[in-house]
């Protein structure tokens, strides 16, 4: 990566002294023309600061200060960061013709010449006739000439590889392993045994099922598409990686930051923007596995932002017989209503011991027998009659979830609308069974296959200002390193049972007055005194954080912990969103000519996680053959050599005792998470190894 050369310190100050964006480009022009780029590329970028307001309409001129940035790049040979620039600069103006052409000059400077071509073609849809794009025409033209023509075979197919319809990728695929440049993935056809599974299948699931088939056969394409691809301009792709959207930052964090630095603009943006009461999203179930942990009796528990009662069911009892075996108290503090109410009603089964497969089904299935809705009703019922001052959101879900009925048509309509897309995951198991049963749940969102209604907590929506998250899949809530291996049981049910197990023994705890669980529909705002004197007066020997901290800036977040713990207490927490402020965690961070060696090395480490855990539980039934998803295995990978360096910046202020990445499969939603414990006490003994029963 080039770094800017030390330079006369007076062009800096007279850089930034200036106050006009035309003066600034101006300059920048003369600098250029004596070939001094460097200094050129200071004052093009002092146009660009001067040109942020977001009130004032000036995108035209933003295109040719980016389109001035990408030909400095150009001269400096510095291609990658010239194609960057100029991708802003097309999105600002696409009829700025100098965008296109310097993105051309350095796509042929890359031997890209094929997609120069082809980005100059469609510039002249929105230039008509534009005589320096057909000059720069002719100019890629003799570059290509020049390549053999296995070469120009191999590039004509490759330009079609970021394509979005998977008949054409999947097309492509089959061309392009019959000349031997791509090798063929051997993928099992689960949409035609869905349709021999279920005869009377909606063709429109058959089709959903058959393109993602087609996408999985092409994902050595889409690998080979990642590695030549350049500079991403989408601005939903910055969203998701930074959380940042303002392009001039994000273009100086790609040219300011190495793999493995620190992102100090993302946690000044969260200073600037935070607004601890504005998510105003709701999920059915948490996204993300929590991690078992040994209770100790007569002890203290603070959970914050639970989303429902993983934390209680993935929690073991220390058993000891020398021990005293006092009352664990829970303290439950969720600032969203309907996580509140639906973790109330689930506690309210257990109490009444609810058959354990219906508690299941209200968690998390779309669709449920009459009588788990008979039982669902009552539960809410005793709620309202036992909770005579509860809070009036909670009173009005409550009321709603009891009157209104969703019927297994609706249901599944509305489940499908939820859905934006139809995951890989089919193809990840080994077994025929196993593929059509998650084929199944996937498109109806069915835990059971003897569902006569609809789920009242899933499709109800009482309170119009939440809205409810997308694309959730209970299977991503599970941690299947955990689950024992049956060979009598397919997929689901041995995820089912395993449940099952786990809310059998929490009745059983509820039911011998174990466990108290205060629940608290409350916000948590550092700058909250009254919460914050009520969580310190809790006095909890363990406070289970969630993923508070990717919402909240650092300081604040340590400040907060730090004055609601004693010199016992003991952080649990996990974080999925800290890859955003740790530069190098995404395959786009590294230059083209890196890419390759950095996919073979995830790879690598991935298949070696796979096959440690394989032989002990469920991911026995996991397929490890075929290479998917290969941006998450990078992530992952990225993630555990950058993850201390996060943690040594995040945790100032505290000891961060325990850093554990979350276990890779193939059935991983989010591979950034990370699993941490921290204390504010350093003597304080922990024993930071997590428990498990099973």
């Amino acid at each position: 990566m080039i770094k800017m050369e030390t330079m006369d310190n007076s062009i800096k100050n007279d850089v930034s002294s200036i106050s006009d964006s035309e003066l600034a480009n101006k300059k920048g022009i003369e600098y250029f023309q004596r070939n001094l780029y460097k200094e050129a590329l200071l004052y093009f970028k002092r146009a660009i600061e001067l040109n942020s307001d977001p009130t004032i309409d000036s995108t035209t001129l933003k295109a040719k200060y980016y389109s001035n940035i990408a030909n400095c790049y150009n001269k400096l040979e510095n291609f990658e960061y010239a194609i960057k620039a100029a991708n802003l600069s097309i999105s600002k103006d696409k009829s700025w013709n100098k965008g296109y052409i310097q993105k051309a000059i350095a796509l042929n400077n890359q031997k890209n010449s094929f997609d120069a071509r082809k980005l100059l073609e469609e510039a002249l849809n929105f230039c008509p006739g534009d005589k320096a794009i057909i000059s720069t025409i002719s100019i890629v033209d003799e570059s290509i000439s020049k390549n053999t023509k296995k070469q120009q075979e191999e590039l004509k197919q490759l330009e079609e590889i970021n394509s979005a319809d998977p008949n054409s990728l999947f097309d492509l695929m089959n061309k392009m392993s019959k000349l031997g440049i791509c090798k063929d993935i051997n993928v099992p056809k689960f949409q035609d045994e869905y349709l021999k599974a279920y005869p009377k299948a909606d063709k429109k699931d058959i089709k959903e099922l058959d393109n993602h088939y087609k996408l999985v056969k092409s994902e050595n394409l889409r690998e080979i598409g990642i590695i030549k691809q350049n500079f991403i301009s989408d601005p939903n792709y910055f969203a998701k990686r930074f959380g940042i959207i303002d392009e001039s930052i994000i273009f100086s964090i790609y040219e300011k930051y190495q793999p493995g630095e620190i992102i100090n603009e993302k946690n000044d943006l969260k200073k600037l923007y935070v607004n601890y009461t504005s998510n105003r999203m709701f999920h059915s179930f948490t996204n993300v596995p929590f991690k078992r942990f040994c209770l100790n009796y007569g002890k203290n528990y603070t959970v914050i932002g639970y989303v429902d009662l993983g934390f209680l069911i993935n929690s073991f009892l220390k058993e000891d017989e020398d021990i005293e075996k006092n009352q664990i108290n829970f303290y439950a503090y969720e600032s969203c209503p309907y996580a509140t109410a639906k973790s109330m009603v689930l506690l309210k089964m257990m109490e009444e011991q609810i058959e354990s497969k219906s508690i299941l089904e209200v968690w998390y299935s779309s669709g449920w027998t009459k009588d788990t809705e008979k039982d669902f009703i009552r539960a809410c019922k005793l709620l309202l009659q036992s909770h005579t001052d509860l809070n009036k959101d909670l009173q009005i879900i409550l009321n709603v979830w009891i009157e209104t009925s969703v019927s297994l048509t609706v249901s599944l309509k509305l489940w499908r609308e939820q859905i934006s897309i139809i995951s890989h995951d089919c193809h990840n198991l080994n077994l025929e069974k196993d593929r059509v049963e998650v084929a199944h749940y996937l498109l109806t969102g069915q835990i059971y296959k003897n569902c006569e209604v609809g789920s009242r907590t899933m499709f109800t929506n009482p309170l119009s200002s939440y809205s409810k998250i997308k694309d959730e899949n209970y299977i991503y809530s599970q941690s299947l390193e955990e689950i024992p291996y049956n060979p009598n049981k397919s997929f689901l049910e041995s995820i089912n049972n395993f449940i099952c197990l786990k809310i059998d023994e929490t009745k059983k705890n509820i039911n011998n007055k174990i466990f108290n669980i205060e629940f608290k529909y409350k916000e948590i705002i550092p700058s909250d005194k009254e919460i914050i004197n009520e969580l310190a007066e809790l006095n909890s020997w363990v406070i289970i954080w969630t993923n508070v901290c990717d919402y909240f800036p650092r300081e604040d977040f340590i400040s907060l912990a730090n004055k609601i713990s004693n010199a016992d207490t003991i952080h649990f927490i996990h974080s999925m969103n800290w890859m955003q402020e740790v530069y190098g965690t995404d395959i786009f961070d590294f230059n083209c000519n890196n890419r390759k060696e950095l996919i073979d090395m995830s790879k690598s480490s991935t298949s070696i996680i796979s096959k440690n855990y394989k032989y002990l539980n469920l991911m026995k039934l996991l397929n490890d053959e075929v290479n998917t998803n290969i941006q998450n295995k990078v992530m992952w990978y990225c993630c555990s050599q950058f993850k201390q360096k996060w943690a040594n910046h995040f945790f100032k202020g505290a000891y961060c005792r325990s850093i554990e990445n979350i276990v890779f499969s193939n059935f991983v939603r989010t591979p950034t998470v990370l699993y941490i414990i921290f204390t504010f006490n350093e003597k304080l003994n922990v024993n930071t190894n997590y428990y498990s029963k099973y």
